[in-house]
């Protein structure tokens, strides 16, 4: 990933998507970014750019997305699915994973921990600092 990949936002609290989006602008200025809610899920994989970064959030209101994991990345394997939650035991982890996430992530509880996180997901190789 760089900073110029697309990236789609699927989160169903409007505070959390709105944070993202504007985390985003500012670590990610030349990224286009697609927010969408719980209700657009069924259309995901029409409306995601190709060679986006999906960031999903594990519960989509009564949704669980483990029930679109699979489905999405058999339809679009150019997609990078990461799934992220407020809490993530290890057994969410591994059931992410198994389903097709590249990576799974706690929703940090300020600012600096979400800037952290988006930056290394941004990262070319995923744990080394992007360029400024």
């Amino acid at each position: 990933m760089n900073g110029r990949t697309p990236i789609v936002i699927v989160e169903d609290d409007d505070g959390h998507r709105e944070l993202i989006v504007q985390l985003l602008a500012l670590v990610a200025p030349e990224s286009s970014v697609l927010a969408l809610g719980a209700e657009d899920r069924d259309d995901l994989a029409n409306r995601a750019p190709f060679g986006a970064l999906v960031l999903l959030d594990r519960r989509l209101g009564a949704i669980d997305s483990l029930d679109l994991i699979r489905p999405l990345r058999r339809a679009r394997a150019d997609l990078d699915v990461v799934a992220m939650s407020a809490f993530v035991t290890p057994e969410d982890r591994a059931a992410c994973l198994a389903s097709g996430a590249s990576s799974v992530f706690q929703k940090p509880g300020d600012l600096n921990g979400w800037r952290a996180i988006l930056m290394s997901l941004l990262d070319d190789d995923r744990g080394q600092p992007r360029a400024a």
